[in-house]
C-alpha cells in the first residue's frame, strides 16, 4: 500500500490535543527538554499522513541517552530501521497511535526552520499540500525523496513564498 494523506480536518484536532497531553508527560520525565510540535500536524490546514511528530530537544548527547528509558516508560520504543546517531534518535509510540518523537541533542534549529517557514507562508503550505496529494499512493521511499527535495529547497530559500508560485 502506498502513501495515504488526509485533510487537516481529519486529523489536526486530534494531533493538537494529543501534543498538549504528551508535552506535559514528556516534561515530567525530562524537565530540561524543549518539546515542540513539528511536522505537518504543527501547521494549520496542512495535508498529512494523519500522524503526530514531536521534537524533544536535549542539551547534549548524555541528556539524550538518559531520556530514552523514561520516554519508553510512556509507551515509546526506539524506531527500528531509522537513522540513529549519538545526537539523534527516533522513538515511536507503541499504543496504536501514529506518534513519533525526534530526540535531538543540541540546537534543534533545523527541525524548527521548516515548520516556521510553513507557518509563515500560505503559499508554501499550498505547495507542500499539493506535493503530498501528487504523492498519494507512492511508495514511502519515493515520497520521502520528493519531500526531502522540497524541504531542502525551502531551507535553501529556493522556493517562492508568494501565492501563485510553485516549486
Amino acid at each position: 500500500m502506498g502513501m495515504v494523506f488526509v485533510t487537516a480536518e481529519q486529523y489536526q484536532e486530534w494531533a493538537n490535543g494529543r501534543f498538549d497531553q504528551l508535552k506535559g508527560e514528556i516534561l515530567r520525565c525530562c524537565p530540561q527538554a524543549q518539546v515542540e510540535h513539528i511536522g505537518a500536524s504543527a501547521v494549520p490546514g496542512l495535508v498529512s499522513k494523519g500522524d503526530l511528530d514531536m521534537l524533544v530537544a536535549l542539551a547534549d548527547e548524555a541528556a539524550l541517552a538518559a531520556a530514552i528509558e523514561p520516554l519508553c516508560q510512556l509507551g515509546f520504543a526506539i524506531k527500528a530501521d531509522t537513522l540513529r546517531l549519538p545526537n539523534l534518535c527516533m522513538l515511536e509510540f507503541q499504543g496504536g497511535e501514529d506518534i513519533a518523537l525526534q530526540l535531538v541533542a543540541g540546537d534543534p534549529v533545523g527541525f524548527l526552520r521548516f515548520r516556521d517557514a510553513l507557518r509563515a507562508s500560505p503559499a508554501l503550505c499550498q505547495q507542500y499540500s499539493a506535493l503530498k496529494w501528487r504523492c498519494q499512493g507512492m511508495a514511502a521511499d519515493e515520497y520521502r525523496s520528493h519531500k526531502r527535495r522540497f524541504v531542502e529547497a525551502v531551507l535553501a530559500g529556493e522556493v517562492s513564498t508568494e501565492l501563485g508560485e510553485s516549486v
